[in-house]
């Protein structure tokens, strides 16, 4: 039976709130909430509670325009560490040393991971939405 985990996500001032329903071929129903101060953390959190349930597809609603963007080109997290490796470039000792880029936001990178896991199947879907009333809501009781 196909399953379709559809998730809102509205973040402002770096406080995000995350709603999951799931959509199956009896109907859909709402399923969890999420709240954290990280949209990172709480969409890498919420897909590792989720990937248990075997869904086929995720479709995720989003207000945050950049976000939505990064998520949709594949943009991988700016890496916040170099380190440093010789490069060998021909016969002999001929090379030189050179600082890779490399780590970056864990949770971006878990979210990135997870997301790859549905490509082989139903695959993922992110769009950029000004309205989610419910996960607005969820959000708001979260500051308060």
């Amino acid at each position: 039976m196909p399953i379709t985990l559809i998730f809102g996500l509205y973040t402002d001032n770096q406080t995000s709130a995350l709603t999951l329903s799931v959509r199956t071929p009896k109907g859909t129903q709402e399923a969890g909430e999420w709240t954290d101060d990280s949209p990172w953390a709480i969409l890498a959190r919420a897909l590792k509670e989720c990937a248990m349930m075997g869904a086929d597809a995720v479709v995720l609603f989003c207000n945050d325009q950049p976000l939505v963007r990064t998520l949709q080109s594949g943009a991988v997290p700016t890496p916040d560490k170099t380190q440093r490796h010789w490069i060998h470039t021909g016969p002999g000792r001929t090379g030189h040393y050179s600082d890779i880029p490399y780590g970056g936001d864990i949770n971006h990178w878990d979210t990135l991971r997870h997301l790859t896991g549905y490509c082989t199947r139903g695959g993922w879907a992110v769009k950029q939405i000004d309205s989610l009333p419910r996960t607005e809501e969820l959000w708001r009781q979260s500051r308060a």
